[in-house]
Parts: C-alpha cells; structure tokens; sequence
C-alpha cells in the first residue's frame, strides 16, 4: 500500500511538472511572435463558435521570414513575411505553431487575416511551404481575447490519465503596426 501511494504521487507530481514545462515553454513563443505581430492582423477561431474549424486557435501577421529573422525593405520598414498561427490538433491534444508565407508576397501593412487565404484550416494543411513545430503536449483550450494593442491568451492543458490539469494565463503586448 505504501509503494502504491509513493507510486501515485511519484506520478502526479509528474504530471503537474510536464503540464507547467509545456505551459512555460508555449508561452514563452507565444509572447516572442506577438510582440512582432500587429494587432490588426490578428484573428481567433473557435470550434464551438465557427463551423468552419475544428481546430481551436487564432492566427496573426508576423515579420519574420523564411530563417525566423524579423526582415526589412532597402528603406529598413518592416517587411510583413509570413503568418504564425497557432492551435490545437483536435486528435493529438498537441499544441501546434505554424508559420506560411504572406501571398502573393511580404509588404511594408501588416497582412489582413482572410479566411480564404489565412484561416487555422489552412496553416493545419501539410504543404511545402507551411512550416510546423510542437509547441507542447496535452493542451486542449485556447482563449484569447483582444486589446487595442495586447492580447490575452489563456491556455488549458490536461492529463487525462492522471485527471489533472492546468490553466495559465497571460497578457501579451503586440508591438508593430
């Protein structure tokens, strides 16, 4: 009986430091793409409020180029390169960031997020020019909600076998326009 509830603490404790490395690590990218993204670039989608997604997520316009270097024009404005979206794959419970290039190419205005061209659904695509990182694992709830010139983000993470779970929120300044 002993070993069985060293066992059961030995694993909770786990988990509650797998949930807190995963929520440090998503949000420390998180808080360094939206200090580069423009808030007019930026849009939510959730699942319960939008039947066009499965995915829970938002997406933003991003400087950064093909390196994951912030780019500038030949007059040192900043060059809008690409879109960072990030969400949840509904099946693996994974934290996803996805980074594509603006179309048809970068310019000196943040890229407005249209459905057509920059929806979650899209960045969830494997293409050649979507590039994909696992931010973290076990996630399953991404709020955000939007300032003149932060934005909120809330994110929910869980073990599932072990019934614990975690919430951490965060406020993030966008600082280009």
């Amino acid at each position: 009986m002993l070993l069985q509830t060293g066992s059961r603490f030995y694993l909770r404790s786990r988990s509650q430091s797998d949930l807190q490395r995963n929520a440090l690590i998503a949000l420390r990218w998180m808080s360094t793409d939206l200090a580069e993204g423009a808030p007019l670039s930026f849009k939510h989608y959730e699942p319960e409020f939008m039947s066009t997604t499965d995915r829970d997520g938002f997406v933003f316009g991003s400087p950064k180029g093909e390196g994951e270097q912030v780019e500038y024009n030949d007059k040192g404005r900043l060059l809008w390169s690409s879109v960072i979206g990030y969400y949840i794959d509904p099946e693996t419970k994974d934290l996803v960031r996805a980074r594509m290039p603006v179309r048809p190419e970068p310019t000196v205005v943040a890229p407005q997020i249209n459905d057509s061209d920059y929806h979650i659904e899209e960045l969830s695509k494997t293409r050649e020019d979507i590039k994909k990182r696992i931010v973290a694992q076990m996630a399953y709830d991404i709020k955000t909600t939007q300032g003149a010139q932060d934005v909120l983000v809330t994110l929910r993470f869980r073990d599932e076998d072990l019934g614990f779970g975690l919430t951490v929120q965060t406020r993030l300044e966008m600082k280009n326009k």
